[in-house]
């Protein structure tokens, strides 16, 4: 496991650093904390965000699935025509080791980019629609994607 910087692109072996970072995101507990903390060269803090979007971007979500041992918890669609986008949650098979309870990601394409990701979700979430809603901090009702679009 490695991590990269996103400013300079160095590359480092994982435990060599502190992910102190919020895996989740705002207001969620750290996950996967090393007891040392460095930064890179560049003066960059080094954590999973950067870990997990180059693996996921070199590997492409499938491989990156199945890597992670994942399955389906929900999949919908918004929008219609060329502009249908499709969103998934999954949840890992097993409860991971260090977090003591089951890693969820929201699998999601950006309308305006195309780029594909993998989002860090709470694990209680069920449905794929909070799922994206919880990362914009709104609720599935308040999630508008085809109105902010």
């Amino acid at each position: 496991m490695y991590y990269r910087c996103h400013k300079c692109g160095g590359v480092f072996p994982a435990s060599e650093f502190k992910t102190g970072r919020q895996l989740h995101g705002p207001g969620c507990r750290a996950y996967g904390v090393h007891p040392n903390h460095r930064y890179c060269p560049c003066g960059v803090s080094i954590d999973w965000y950067g870990y997990d979007y180059v693996e996921m971007e070199k590997l492409g979500t499938g491989r990156f699935t199945q890597l992670l041992d994942v399955i389906e918890v929900d999949r919908d669609y918004v929008g219609i025509g060329v502009n249908k986008k499709e969103a998934a949650l999954y949840r890992s098979r097993e409860i991971d080791p260090i977090a003591g309870e089951h890693l969820q990601f929201v699998n999601v394409i950006c309308h305006s980019t195309e780029r594909e990701y993998m989002l860090c979700v709470p694990p209680d979430i069920k449905d794929v629609w909070t799922a994206v809603g919880w990362t914009f901090n709104k609720t599935k009702s308040e999630y508008a994607p085809v109105v902010e679009a």
